[in-house]
């Protein structure tokens, strides 16, 4: 059964704001923000009467980024995928801006957009926060129109709720039931712009991916198994690609057992582990793990 999907209000503006994605409309969306026109500003310095003159020396739209659930659809769900398994993957579409009552007064069409980041909040066993993730890119093309009077609002799937204390982890063969907490995460991947032929706008190439590392808080209870890998780690010299694991982390629906998205890391190793433990007091005894990883995969379910 489908539902209402009210547009996200823009954090500039105060007006509602849908968004279209390769075609199709992006749902569960909470925020918008960015593609903005921007110059940089030359100066010259005219001689001893120290006047100075200013010119414009480039001009292009900001970045932008989008809050969005793990609701989003297929057409958010798909390109998010695609970018992080090949950054040159870029999306086109179009936000459009409504007014109070819901009627398409502005559009913002872009194109040859290249995903430049990937945020995935804080996950904490404790967190009663909704969780949402948050997407930037920069688009290679901006035109802005004027709005058709339509209703903005749009039919869409029931949205998934997703707590940010909803997850699961795992990490090759080490215990990971008593994972707290993993910080958040950032997924970034450098543009180059190339300004080549009459064309005024560069075309957007997505340049140097980094991956982010991964830190966790864990219970001691698990200390001792931690440390044993840890220690064949730093210590035994068992660091080699071939001692490199792999590892995922589920987010969960409500009933803890459904899984709405899965984000995979390949190539994990120890970067820094807490050897020794805090003295334990009212609260409960945890130590803190550090881990890189050389690639990592977004999978929503849709």
């Amino acid at each position: 059964m489908g539902r209402i999907v009210m547009p996200a209000v823009s954090s500039t503006s105060g007006y509602p704001e849908t968004l279209t994605l390769n075609g199709g409309t992006v749902s569960d969306l909470r925020a918008i923000e960015g593609l903005e026109m921007e110059a940089d500003i030359a100066q010259t310095n005219l001689g001893p009467a120290g006047a100075i003159k200013k010119h414009v020396s480039n001009v292009r739209w900001t970045p932008a980024s989008l809050t969005v659930g793990l609701g989003m659809g297929k057409p958010m769900a798909d390109w998010l995928k695609a970018s992080l398994a090949q950054p040159l993957s870029p999306a086109s579409g179009e936000v459009v801006i409504g007014d109070a009552a819901y009627k398409a007064q502005r559009s913002i069409a872009f194109s040859n957009a290249v995903l430049t980041r990937l945020i995935v909040p804080a996950l904490d066993g404790a967190s009663k926060e909704p969780g949402t993730l948050l997407a930037a890119f920069e688009a290679e093309q901006v035109k802005i129109g004027k709005g058709d009077g339509r209703d903005i609002r749009v039919k869409a799937p029931k949205a998934k709720a997703w707590i940010a204390s909803n997850f699961r982890i795992e990490i090759g063969n080490l215990p990971c039931a008593r994972v707290a907490r993993i910080e958040s995460f950032s997924w970034a991947c450098g543009v180059a712009t190339d300004s080549v032929g009459i064309f005024r706008d560069p075309a957007k190439l997505p340049a140097k991916v980094t991956v982010p590392d991964l830190q966790l808080t864990i219970s001691a209870a698990d200390h001792a198994a931690w440390a044993a890998a840890a220690q064949a780690w730093f210590v035994d010299g068992k660091h080699l690609d071939t001692d490199e694991m792999a590892g995922r982390i589920v987010l969960l629906g409500p009933d803890m057992k459904a899984e709405l998205a899965i984000i995979s890391f390949a190539n994990i190793g120890f970067r820094r582990f807490q050897t020794i433990l805090p003295i334990a007091g009212e609260k409960v005894a945890r130590f803190a793990v550090t881990l890189y990883a050389e690639a990592m995969a977004l999978e929503v379910k849709v």
